[in-house]
């Protein structure tokens, strides 16, 4: 049975219980920090309460599962699933479709009737796998290596899972809020990425601000088309950076710092200084975000500066992925069962026992302020949540072994970016693609097709810096032909001739980007160097460049004099030099490419030149069973919010748990994802802007046919 006839409530339960299902398919009661991370989200709440109630009353929490099970941000959670039909239609009244992936919510948002909540939500520009991969000795240990990893991560960002897990959206108010992290992110990002060697001008904290301001404003532009997708009710995002909140000035950190530090039990007060050092704790900004007992009000003052009607909102809902909504095993082992001598070290650091002295008041205090959350299942595969998992193939979280390994897992289709959009389409069209091969022959053809990837992946990189730089070369060469003594100068080139080179991009920044660059690249090159106006001209290239972009002329304006045509033509040189040495690469590897494919032509001709069984690679063909495995599904429950997406969810969840042998399975779901995956692929290219941000007329109706009767 499919949803078509089922109200919004039923659609909710009907849809949570195949998510759960599916995730729990062959699992008993998995451990909370255990191997599928999702599915022990979906068994935590009841442990969870259990251990708030137990330690609440005065007990200590001894059991285990109580510990890992334990939300610190929600101290009183519920499931979703254990509410009634009338409080879920509420919710679903108040949030809209996209509580759909909605799993946890906190004891006040039930217990206060007729709220009107702002909905509010954010993002780090790091996630969580990829603060632990900068964490890891390979790159520790090598300043340089690691800051070429950050700026790799920073170009690629946003990576679909920051989009998937900035808040729920769509809710069915006039307003939501998504928070701008730019600060303090840009110190982090700065300091990560320092190395030995570079110049104030290279690097400094101004750039990496501007590489954060970059960055929230494309996931802000994400988030709004997320929205409009979830709901074409016009719900309009709000952007409130943390700066603008200015919690340090006025003074609302430090009055928070004495509130919670008043209600730390005495054992744990001496680990407390009695100064307050703002510097020293930065993520009190982002806690305030969640639990600061002041932030509706102060969000509400900013935004009526904006022309909000804050009169609507009476209730700040932090919405987040549910993993976060929990410090993990360490800390919660200290909140429930009180300090042990390993722990000393660790609470000596001042933002550590901040942070905890913050979620002992919370413990106490979260029913007395506006403030609630609900946490959503985000982006997952293989049972492991994307946001949080370093290898998204193996599951593991250790570092790569060597740089070939770094840069496989970095360029890795498995992790969806706004730059790899048709390569994860071209992994995900495989699920829907038989291929039965020997299994005594997989491993050979998996490490040939492995390395043709890889190959073509490091082919398509070294043609787009030749063509970067011949671009580049190609817009000096005019300045030269067209020199105008004396004034700034203009050219207009067509846009046609930036699409290859910048697709997916904002061409004006990028070719700024790169036109500034050409000092960091060449100026200290001799040829260049020796040029007695190249100081002259960079400095002037940096502060009066412009590049305008007016439909499809793009009008790039230089300061341009007589003396600075010979630097130009060295530069124009030093560029087409590299042309010529990356397409020299570029056919090297070409030639390796075409041997690999020959190669691997051989074997499938030889795969079905003999009697096959009728075996599924698993690694040739990504998994479709079990579904927590299998990319596709996961997809759709980001996209839950679409009622054939939702159908399809249900039906695949009851084709896994049938009877019917595993070659029919397989085929069935073949079948139900061949018609949901072109719907998904449309979300993903709206969202990610790679199309325009509208829906064709027709996207939708309802088009999902039942496979099982």
């Amino acid at each position: 049975m499919n949803c078509n006839s089922r109200t919004p409530v039923d659609r909710y339960i009907a849809v949570n219980e195949a998510i759960r299902a599916a995730f729990n398919f062959g699992q008993k009661d998995p451990p909370v920090l255990g191997i599928s991370r999702v599915a022990s989200l979906f068994n935590a709440a009841q442990y969870a309460r259990a251990a708030y109630d137990l330690r609440s009353s005065g007990g200590v929490v001894s059991d285990p599962k109580l510990v890992e099970s334990y939300f610190s941000d929600v101290p009183k959670p519920f499931f979703l699933a254990e509410l009634d039909a009338r409080k879920l239609r509420h919710l679903v009244e108040l949030y809209g479709p996209d509580i759909m992936r909605a799993n946890i919510i906190s004891a006040n948002l039930l217990e206060t009737a007729d709220y009107r909540p702002l909905v509010t939500g954010g993002a780090c520009i790091l996630e969580t796998w990829a603060t632990r991969l900068l964490d890891k000795p390979i790159l520790k240990n090598s300043p340089g290596l690691r800051r070429e990893v950050l700026h790799a991560l920073l170009h690629n960002a946003p990576y679909y899972s920051h989009v998937t897990g900035t808040m729920i959206a769509g809710s069915n108010v006039e307003y939501s809020l998504m928070y701008d992290e730019t600060f303090p992110w840009f110190l982090a990002v700065y300091d990560l990425g320092k190395k030995p060697g570079l110049t104030l001008k290279e690097w400094n904290v101004g750039m990496a601000e501007e590489m954060c301001k970059q960055f929230y404003d494309e996931i802000y532009a994400a988030t709004q088309r997320r929205s409009t997708m979830v709901s074409d009710n016009g719900v309009q995002i709000l952007r409130l950076p943390f700066a603008d909140l200015q919690l340090e000035k006025e003074g609302h950190l430090k009055s928070w710092f004495l509130e919670y530090g008043v209600t730390l039990p005495p054992e744990f007060r001496k680990f407390l200084p009695t100064h307050y050092d703002g510097d020293s704790f930065l993520g009190s900004h982002v806690r305030y975000t969640y639990v600061g007992p002041q932030i509706l009000k102060i969000v509400k003052e900013r935004i009526a500066a904006l022309g909000v009607d804050s009169d609507k909102f009476d209730f700040h809902v932090r919405t987040k992925q549910d993993d976060h909504l929990t410090e993990g095993k360490r800390i919660n082992r200290i909140l429930l069962q009180g300090i042990q001598k390993e722990d000393k070290g660790f609470l000596s650091k001042y933002s550590n026992i901040c942070d905890l002295a913050i979620y002992f008041w919370h413990m106490q205090s979260w029913h007395k302020h506006q403030n609630g959350f609900i946490g959503f299942t985000d982006l997952s595969f293989k049972g492991n949540i994307v946001h949080d998992t370093i290898n998204l193939a193996t599951g593991s979280n250790g570092g790569p072994k060597n740089e070939e390994d770094l840069w496989d897992l970095l360029n890795s289709p498995l992790r969806l970016h706004k730059g790899n959009v048709d390569q994860h389409f071209g992994y995900l069209d495989r699920y829907i693609r038989p291929v039965y091969i020997y299994e005594e022959i997989a491993s050979q053809i998996i490490g040939l097709e492995k390395s043709i990837q890889r190959l073509k992946m490091k082919i398509e990189t070294i043609s787009l810096h030749a063509q970067e730089r011949q671009l580049i070369k190609t817009i000096l060469e005019e300045f030269v032909r067209e020199k105008v003594t004396g004034v700034k100068k203009t050219i207009t080139i067509h846009s046609s001739s930036t699409g290859v080179v910048f697709k997916n991009k904002k061409v004006g920044e990028e070719l700024k980007k790169h036109l500034r660059n050409l000092e960091k690249r060449y100026g200290k090159r001799n040829g260049v160097a020796n040029v007695s106006c190249s100081f002259e001209f960079f400095t002037r290239l940096s502060d009066e460049l412009t590049v305008d972009v007016d439909g499809e002329a793009i009008r790039i304006s230089l300061p341009m004099e007589e003396k600075y045509s010979d630097l130009l033509k060295l530069l124009a040189n030093e560029l087409n030099n590299e042309v010529i040495e990356y397409e020299h690469q570029a056919n090297t590897e070409k030639v390796t490419l075409a041997q690999l494919q020959k190669e691997d032509e051989q074997i499938i001709k030889h795969v079905h030149d003999i009697s096959v069984h009728e075996i599924d690679l698993s690694i040739t063909k990504p998994t479709l069973f079990p579904l927590r495995d299998n990319m596709v599904f996961g997809h759709a429950v980001q996209l839950s919010f679409d009622s054939n997406i939702s159908d399809f969810i249900v039906e695949a969840q009851r084709i896994e748990e049938s009877n019917y042998p595993l070659e029919q399975k397989r085929r069935h779901l073949v079948q139900a994802m061949q018609q949901i995956l072109p719907i998904i692929k449309t979300y993903i290219q709206i969202m990610m802007g790679i199309t325009n941000p509208a829906l064709p007329p027709h996207f939708n109706r309802k088009t999902y046919q039942p496979i099982l009767h």
